[in-house]
C-alpha cells in the first residue's frame, strides 16, 4: 500500500514528496532502477527544490527592502516515510545532510514515535520496530497481519525476562506514605498508592512480600523493577505486579501472566495506530490476535 502526500508542514521543517516529478523524469526516459541512478534524479530534484526556496526568499526579502539571511537547507532524503501527527514519525533515511546509507539498509528515523523505548520488553523492542518499518516501506495489511498473529505466538514462548516491562520510582514513600501493616490490614486496593502506575504495581509486589512473609528485597525510592500483567481473578485481585530481578516462584501459586494483556500493553499501540492511519482497522477497532478466517468478508 503506498500513499503519496505532496508535502507536510512541521514547526520548523517541510516534508516534500519526490513522487510525482520522479514520474515525470522517468516519462522523459530519464533511468531510475540502479541505486546510483536514483541518488542522481534526487540530487535533481532537490536542486530544483533548493533554488525555488532561495528565489521565494530573495524576492521576500526585495519587497521588504531588506537582505535575506534565512537559509533553508535539506537534511534528510528517505526512501519512505510514516507520519502519525505532527512531529510524530517513522522513515528510512538513505541521506543524511550527505551523509549516505545503502538503499537495503536504510538508517532508521523515529521521532516521537513510542518505539524502542527504554521501558519496553526487548522482544518488543525488535518485533515493534521490524514490522512498523516494514509498513512504512509499503508492506500490505495480509503480511502485516501474520507478523502480529504470529508474533503474539512467539511472544507466549520467550522467557519472562524478555517479555517484561521496566520501570522505576524515584519517591515510592511519596505515594505508599503508610507502613505495609496498614495496607496488609485494608486488603490490597490500588487506589491505595496514589496516582502512578508505578506506585501501583510496586505497593503490590511489597503487599504480596510481606502478606506471604516471601523473603525478597521491597521496593524503595530510587528501586528499578520489572512489572508485568496477570490475570485479575487472583485472590488479591491485582492486575499488575512489579519484581526486582526475576520472577519470584512463589509467584506462580498465586498468579497467571495475562500475556495478551501484556502483548496489547506494549507491542501492539504503535502497530493498531498504523492500521488504523491505513484504515485496516476502524477507529474504534482493535487487532485480531487470531489468523484471520477463509470467510471473513465473504459476505460483507
Amino acid at each position: 500500500m503506498e500513499i503519496y502526500v505532496q508535502s507536510i508542514g512541521d514547526t520548523d521543517s517541510t516534508y516534500l514528496c519526490f513522487n510525482e516529478a520522479i514520474e515525470r523524469l522517468k516519462e522523459e526516459g530519464i533511468p531510475f532502477n540502479t541505486e546510483e541512478q536514483k541518488r542522481l534524479v534526487y540530487s535533481k530534484i532537490e536542486n530544483v527544490f533548493q533554488n525555488f526556496f532561495n528565489k521565494v526568499l530573495e524576492i521576500r526579502a526585495d519587497k521588504s527592502h531588506t537582505t535575506n539571511k534565512i537559509k533553508f537547507n535539506r537534511e534528510n532524503i528517505f526512501s519512505n516515510m510514516f507520519c502519525f501527527a505532527k512531529k510524530l514519525y517513522i522513515g528510512s533515511v538513505i541521506d543524511a545532510e550527505g551523509d549516505k546509507y545503502p538503499f537495503d539498509k536504510p538508517k532508521h528515523k523515529i521521532m516521537g514515535v513510542p518505539i524502542k523505548r527504554s521501558d519496553s520488553p526487548d522482544f518488543c523492542k525488535e518485533a515493534d520496530e521490524k514490522l512498523a518499518f516494514d509498513i512504512c516501506a509499503g508492506q500490505g495489511y495480509d503480511a502485516s497481519k501474520k507478523f502480529v498473529v504470529n508474533a503474539f505466538e512467539e511472544f507466549k514462548k520467550q522467557k519472562l525476562t524478555d517479555i517484561c516491562g521496566r520501570k522505576s520510582i524515584k519517591e515510592y514513600t511519596k505515594y505508599v506514605p503508610d507502613p505495609i501493616e496498614k495496607y496488609i490490614e485494608q486488603g490490597f486496593n490500588y487506589q491505595n498508592a496514589g496516582g502512578i502506575f508505578q506506585s501501583k504495581i510496586s505497593l503490590a509486589y511489597n503487599y504480596m512480600l510481606a502478606k506471604y512473609k516471601l523473603p525478597y528485597t521491597p521496593i524503595v525510592n530510587g528501586t528499578k523493577f520489572n512489572y508485568v500483567y496477570v490475570k485479575p481473578l487472583n485472590r488479591n485481585n491485582i492486575e499488575a505486579i512489579a519484581f526486582i530481578g526475576n520472577w519470584p516462584a512463589e509467584f506462580d501459586k498465586v498468579f497467571e501472566i495475562d500475556y495478551e494483556k501484556m502483548f496489547r500493553k506494549t507491542f501492539i499501540p504503535v502497530i493498531e495506530n498504523m492500521f488504523k492511519i491505513n484504515k485496516w482497522i476502524g477507529e474504534k477497532e482493535t487487532i485480531d490476535l487470531e489468523e484471520d478466517s477463509a470467510l471473513d468478508g465473504f459476505f460483507e
